[in-house]
């Protein structure tokens, strides 16, 4: 509603600690910034990934922070600080979201609205805990891990439904079509569609070669 807002998501330097990861706001077009804080991580390596922001209310925006560090013999993904963060008044203050959703050590993780229904908010998490498919373990949703959550009242519950993430520190997108929530979709190294909210997921896009990182739905066509 007011173009001289901008929120923006700073992952910061992948080789180091940095005050430049966070979420930053400017109120004025962009010529000055304030970086967010009430609420948030501040730790130097956790930066935020993914925002989104309620389409019927500007104030109401949904944060996934990730810890990332990459290191000469190795790359760090996740941490006690990452998760999903919410605000209602315009990013002043923050609340960690955390019923439903698994404990310990969170990375990287993409969030979608619905636009039909704000209240409808689906997460794709990295967690410590990532069984492999086919296996008692992946089979057994009570244990929470990497994979598909669903919230249907603006986040302050969430319902772990299904294991699907394909490389997680490197893919974790995740959207609703803009006219059913039943078609989820999650990109990977194969898309993935879901027709019932995320239970189940197939392969999607066929004839199209693989490594999806992104994806753009059409607002006036719910089938483009």
């Amino acid at each position: 509603t007011d173009p001289e807002i901008v929120y923006v998501a700073s992952q910061g330097h992948l080789w180091g600690f940095t005050g430049e990861r966070g979420l930053f706001k400017t109120i004025d077009g962009g010529k000055t910034w304030q970086k967010l804080m009430s609420g948030l991580p501040d730790d130097g390596k956790t930066g935020c990934t993914d925002i989104r922001m309620d389409p019927e209310n500007p104030d109401v925006l949904y944060a996934a922070f990730w810890e990332r560090l990459r290191r000469p013999y190795r790359f760090d993904s996740g941490g006690p600080n990452g998760g999903i963060f919410k605000t209602t008044d315009g990013g002043n203050t923050w609340e960690k979201l955390t019923r439903g959703l698994p404990e310990g050590d969170i990375g990287r993780i993409g969030l979608s609205i619905y636009r039909k229904n704000p209240e409808i908010v689906m997460a794709i998490v990295e967690h410590g805990f990532q069984p492999r498919p086919r296996t008692k373990e992946y089979d057994d949703m009570k244990k929470l891990g990497t994979g598909v959550y669903r919230s249907e009242d603006g986040g302050k519950t969430w319902k772990y439904m299904n294991r699907y993430n394909n490389r997680p520190f490197y893919y974790s997108q995740i959207y609703i079509n803009r006219s059913d929530d039943r078609f989820v979709y999650a990109m990977g190294s194969r898309a993935q569609v879901s027709e019932d909210g995320g239970k189940t997921f197939s392969s999607g896009m066929p004839g199209i070669a693989g490594d999806f990182h992104v994806m753009w739905l059409d607002p006036h066509n719910k089938d483009r």
